[in-house]
Parts: C-alpha cells; sequence; structure tokens
C-alpha cells in the first residue's frame, strides 16, 4: 500500500532544483542581452521553480516527523500545505510577472539584440528542463504502472504531491521554452516586439493554469480526501479475506499524508460468533502492519447490522 518513496520525490526535487538554478540564471544574463520580454519571462518562470523546489524540500524534512501527543498520526499532511505554497508561488512569481512583462513589452516595445545568444539559451534550457522532466516522468510512470493504473489517473489520485508539482513545473518548463522561441523567432523576422510579447502572456497563462491545477489537488489532499478506489478495494478485499468476515458494511480510508492512511469501518461476522472482538483485534493488528497505514479503527457487527 504505497504511492512510492520518500527517497524518490527528494532525489526527483533536488534535480529539479539544480537544473532550475543554472536555467534561470542563463535566461536572466540573455533576456538582458538580447531584451526579449519572453525571455525574460522564462526566467521569472526558472526563479519561481527554483523557489518552489526549496518549498518542496522543506516538506519532504517536515513531513518526515514521527506523531507525537499533538500530532497523532504524523506530520504528513505539511507536505500538502508546503506544495500549496508552491502552487501559489507559481501563480504569482510565474504566471502574474510573465503577463505584466508582456504588458510592459507592449507598452514600451524593446529592440531584439543578440538573438543567436537567446536561441542557444533556450536550447540549452530545454535540454536541461527535458532532463528534470523525466526524472520526475519516470518516477510517476513506476508509481502508477504499480498501482496499476494510468499515468494522467495517478496525477489526480497520488497521495504525494511532490513529484507531481515537479512535473507539471517542468512540463510547463518546456512548453514555456517552445513558445519564448517562437516568440523570439517571429520578433526577429517581423521586427515587431508584439509576438515577443504575446509569447510572454502565453507563458503566463500557462503557468497559471498549472498553478490552479496544483492548488486544486492540494486543497483536496489537505481536506480529508478519501483514498484511491484502488487501495480501498484492496483494503475491503483484506478484510473480506479474513476467515469470520462475512461483509464489510462500511469502509473509508482516509489520506493523512504521502502515502499514509487512516482507515476506518465496520466488518461483519455471524451472529452466533464467540470471539468477535479478538478477530477484530487480529485484523487491526494486521493493517497496522501494512506500509502507509497510520492508524486503524474497526467496529465488529452482527450481519443484521447490530454492534457487538
Amino acid at each position: 500500500m504505497t504511492d512510492g518513496s520518500a527517497g524518490d520525490s527528494r532525489r526527483t526535487v533536488v534535480v529539479a532544483l539544480a537544473i532550475n538554478l543554472l536555467i534561470a540564471l542563463a535566461k536572466a544574463t540573455a533576456a538582458a542581452l538580447t531584451g526579449s520580454s519572453a525571455l525574460l519571462a522564462e526566467a521569472g518562470h526558472s526563479v519561481a521553480d527554483a523557489g518552489n523546489e526549496l518549498f518542496l524540500l522543506v516538506a519532504l524534512n517536515r513531513s518526515g516527523r514521527p506523531a507525537d501527543e499533538t500530532h497523532p498520526f504524523g506530520y504528513g499532511a505539511e507536505r500538502f500545505y508546503w506544495s500549496l505554497l508552491a502552487a501559489i508561488g507559481i501563480f504569482v512569481a510565474g504566471g502574474l510577472a510573465a503577463i505584466w512583462d508582456g504588458l510592459r513589452q507592449l507598452q514600451e516595445p524593446h529592440d531584439l539584440a543578440a538573438p543567436v545568444v537567446g536561441y542557444a539559451v533556450l536550447a540549452v534550457s530545454l535540454v536541461l528542463d527535458s532532463a528534470s522532466w523525466r526524472t520526475a516522468y519516470r518516477q510517476l510512470r513506476s508509481e502508477s504502472r504499480g498501482r496499476g493504473l494510468s499515468l494522467r489517473t495517478y496525477l489526480r489520485r497520488s497521495s504525494d504531491p511532490t513529484a507531481t508539482t515537479v512535473f507539471y513545473e517542468d512540463t510547463a518548463g518546456v512548453i514555456g521554452i517552445l513558445l519564448a522561441t517562437v516568440g523570439v523567432a517571429l520578433h526577429q523576422i517581423t521586427g515587431s516586439g508584439v509576438p515577443d510579447a504575446v509569447a510572454s502572456f502565453a507563458i503566463g497563462v500557462l503557468l497559471i493554469v498549472v498553478a490552479v491545477r496544483l492548488a486544486q489537488r492540494d486543497r483536496e489532499l489537505l481536506t480529508n480526501q478519501s483514498a484511491s478506489p484502488v487501495i480501498v478495494d484492496g483494503v475491503r478485499r483484506l478484510l473480506l479475506a479474513e476467515p469470520g468476515v462475512t461483509g464489510v458494511p462500511r469502509l473509508e480510508v482516509l489520506v493523512v499524508g504521502p502515502r499514509s492512511w487512516l482507515i476506518t469501518g465496520e466488518v461483519a461476522i455471524p451472529a452466533d460468533s464467540a470471539d468477535g472482538t479478538r478477530l477484530v483485534d487480529a485484523l487491526r493488528h494486521r493493517l497496522r502492519g501494512e506500509p502507509g497505514v497510520v492508524q486503524v479503527y474497526l467496529t465488529p457487527v452482527t450481519e443484521g447490522g447490530a454492534a457487538q
């Protein structure tokens, strides 16, 4: 019952952070040399991404603390909170800043200088962003296959927002680089800064869409969302496989952290069963031994529905 490993998520974030720092410096230098609004928007995008990776590293560190009296189910939900801050960072520092740069280019057009520098930086950035994207993609693909889910479904249901955030950031990064390249090329061909400004707008809109998508997922995780049907069905099968259990009238598996679940429910046993309490205690113990299960609350009920 896992969604992958924290070590995989940390490696994905560290790779993305190192790459985005390099890309941000290169894009900012190229933007200053060329005067391209789209390149400046992309530089802001990479700076925002690097800042977001720092948020994600904080999330990984803080969410790993063990449970205590004030947080009996652990600190896993901290990762959802810091991931939400990362989404806000994409929205403000990436999306809104890119749109603002586009507006400035329309109001005060700049001539394009040294376009070759811009193309070179964009090409290198595309290679680096693609490498970071592949790291996140491989982690998510491996985890989704382990669950028997499509990647699209897994992205919607994964309880670990870390790799998902990096994946969406890098997908937007690759698309943003292509948009910036088109903007610079049309600026060079036409001599007008309008295509450059439009590319900056498009990058901003793209980042806002990504930020809203990530924020929606974090909101779902922060509001005690149920685990994916695959996990719920797995718990149900485990309960029904126990000799003496005739049904599972009620079962809730709530997400309380990345790869962490709280299980509550009722198990039906025959009315003439003399050891229902012992049976339920054995089930609780077995479920608590499953990876990711932080607590289990089960109530034995007779086949007619009365609690024992």
